[in-house]
């Protein structure tokens, strides 16, 4: 572990040094008699990388380094396609992710590292990008030992998981419960549906476990959708099937569709029905434009708008998507009110709409 030594050696200069008669020397430093306070001041200047490489050292020095309660705001995993990898990454863009790569195929150089109970491969770090690169021969195996390591070293608040639909996923559906995900997990699952009929079919039961799902396959008549929407956090990437009726009549709070066959029309009567006191626990609705949404006028046909007041409402409306918080520039948006005296929000973009929500009109202010 070069990087170690290296790093224990500028350590050394951060302290007093102690002189001998003859000549000027070092005291060694001991990394672990540090008190808690100082060693958590000298590891909260490093980047999360180098953190992670004083973790391999021993267990000692993970149960330090948990301690200091280092903190993401979303642990992102990838199973889709050609490519494994694993981030960790903050809403920040001041504190870059961090990123471990996986690979299946040999290489006959790299080195072993010990990832909890079982050695792996590591075939290169790149310390600008702060990524890890990693061999392994079954990344759907070595992912539960991966994430009972990192848990133990640090916190995360959400997670994200792209998952592909074949025999080898289910392997990683089991891992809905793990505690790094905070019960606050958000799955997607790609690919092709085949036999699968329903959500608990998906996910054997993990309801209670997940905040979101999105269905990034196309689904028909056999496969029963409408239980995905009891999530905080839904999307549908192919949406044909997905009707006027069900836009009217189920309950969701936060909805994305894509690939659909609704009309303005229809995003028109279901605004009025929200109006009407309907879909309680809305918050936002989105709907692209690009696949369907074309008569995109239709939508505020006869209803009673009016332009944005900063004295009713926030400028930006701040949607929480797990991977990211995003402000949406609300100010050109049309807004209509219930008579509940709730304002909602309808947003034109160039490839979507959006109608949006206002629980509370101020809360999460930014500067406009």
């Amino acid at each position: 572990m070069k990087f170690v030594h290296n790093f224990l050696t500028w350590l050394e200069t951060a302290f007093d040094r102690e002189y001998s008669n003859e000549s000027c020397c070092y005291k060694p430093l001991k990394l672990l008699d540090l008190s808690q306070n100082v060693f958590e001041n000298i590891l909260r200047q490093m980047d999360f990388i180098s953190v992670f490489d004083l973790s391999l050292l021993s267990e000692e020095m993970r149960l330090k380094i948990k301690q200091i309660n280092f903190q993401f705001d979303c642990l992102e995993i990838n199973n889709f396609g050609s490519k494994n990898w694993i981030k960790f990454r903050n809403s920040s863009e001041e504190v870059p992710a961090m990123t471990f790569n996986f690979d299946t195929n040999y290489y006959d150089w790299g080195w072993k590292i010990k990832i909890g109970e079982k050695k792996v491969e590591m075939r290169g770090r790149r310390y600008p990008t702060n990524e890890y690169c990693f061999q392994t021969k079954d990344f759907e195996s070595d992912l539960k030992n991966l994430l009972d390591y990192f848990s133990s070293l640090f916190h995360f608040q959400s997670g994200f998981a792209v998952i592909e639909l074949d025999s080898k996923s289910q392997k990683l559906r089991e891992l809905i419960a793990h505690p790094i995900f905070n019960n606050r997990l958000v799955l997607q699952l790609s690919g092709v549906l085949y036999s699968y009929t329903g959500l608990d079919s998906l996910i054997q039961g993990n309801f209670e476990n997940l905040e979101g799902f999105v269905a990034d396959f196309e689904f028909g008549n056999h496969f029963d959708y409408k239980e995905i929407l009891k999530f905080k956090h839904c999307s549908f990437n192919y949406a044909k099937s997905f009707t006027r009726r069900d836009l009217l009549t189920l309950e969701f709070q936060n909805l994305k569709i894509r690939n659909h066959r609704l009309t303005g029309g229809d995003v028109n009567s279901f605004i009025k029905s929200w109006l009407a006191g309907n879909h309680k626990n809305l918050e936002h609705l989105g709907i692209s434009k690009n696949f369907g949404l074309e008569d995109i006028e239709d939508v505020s046909h006869g209803l009673e708008t009016v332009k944005w007041d900063e004295t009713k409402r926030d400028g930006h409306f701040l949607i929480d998507s797990i991977r990211t918080t995003n402000a949406i520039d609300c100010r050109q948006g049309l807004d209509v009110q219930r008579a509940d005296g709730t304002i909602g929000t309808m947003v034109f973009k160039n490839d979507h709409f959006l109608f949006l929500v206002w629980k509370n009109p101020f809360v999460g202010r930014i500067d406009e």
